[in-house]
């Protein structure tokens, strides 16, 4: 009964809100917000959103975009597996283009900045001026995504970048990357590196002072394609780092990526990979809040 009285109070001041909230709108503003492009009320402070993003109907307006059937149709197959496979491709797994920040702070020495046309999607994210100088997560230039999590405790980022070589053993060729306000997690940006030359064989790192063992992939993501015919990063034209991140709570949660060294160029990002439904390039990309 305690439990029953305090939803309803609850749900009359929700109401009253909502009334006083929709008092202060005049006829344009209501009219505004009931399409799925609704602008920014700055003075009630209410931020630009892009509504058509349902999951049922695939990703709207944010380039190509996976499309499921109707529920009905869904429904019609009695398949309860398949549909528990459709929920999951919408619900887990998540892809952001790299160009499609939702911040870009430079450093002192140098910043990110869009390169059109190049890779596979719109736009990749490189550094102006590649002879900057290496920096600490603390002093780098980085960029900021704003992104839906659904699930609590330690989610996997896989970080798709242009093959880079190493052409600076002594220095490294590293990015960073953090969730929300959390310590940076430096990455080692040769994770994937085809050694067509045979530069880090045994001996090599031996008699080198400033060679580095290559480190190894991660064998339990089925995205990066590892030990599959015809699948790294010379035939995929993609270097998949991965990041396990500690997310503290669902809802939505800043992907901050830092750059350490200035080679390291960005292509795309995938969150929770699906191993069920592996592909090349991971899901079409979910962008909210377009006008901010």
């Amino acid at each position: 009964m305690g439990t029953t009285k305090s939803l309803s109070k609850q749900y009359v001041k929700c109401r009253g809100k909502s009334n006083r909230f929709a008092f202060t709108l005049n006829i344009n503003w209501k009219a505004a917000l009931m399409q799925n492009n609704s602008p920014a009320i700055p003075r009630l402070g209410i931020k630009a959103y892009e509504w058509w993003n349902e999951a049922l109907h695939g990703v709207g307006r944010s380039g190509m975009a996976t499309v499921f059937t109707q529920a009905i149709g869904m429904a019609a197959s009695f398949n309860d597996a398949l549909l528990f496979d459709v929920f999951t491709a919408v619900s887990d797994e998540a892809r952001a283009k790299s160009n499609k920040f939702n911040a870009n702070v430079a450093g002192k020495n140098s910043k990110w900045i869009v390169l059109p046309d190049l890779g596979r999607d719109e736009a990749c994210m490189g550094i102006y001026t590649v002879t900057a100088p290496g920096e600490t997560p603390q002093k780098a230039p980085r960029l900021e995504y704003k992104m839906f999590i659904n699930q609590q405790g330690k989610s996997t980022f896989c970080i798709g970048i242009l093959p880079t070589q190493d052409v600076n053993p002594e220095r490294g060729l590293r990015i960073a990357v953090s969730i929300d306000n959390g310590e940076p997690q430096i990455l080692d940006a040769r994770k994937g590196l085809v050694d067509t030359f045979d530069e880090y064989t045994s001996i090599n790192l031996e008699n080198s002072k400033v060679l580095k063992p290559l480190p190894p992939l991660n064998r339990d993501i089925a995205l990066i394609g590892n030990g599959n015919l015809r699948r790294n990063e010379i035939f995929d034209n993609v270097r998949w780092l991965d990041v396990e991140l500690n997310v503290n709570a669902p809802g939505f949660h800043t992907l901050k990526v830092f750059m350490i060294d200035p080679e390291v160029v960005i292509e795309r990002i995938v969150v929770n990979p699906d191993n069920n439904h592996p592909s090349y390039f991971g899901p079409p990309s979910v962008q909210f809040n377009v006008k901010k």
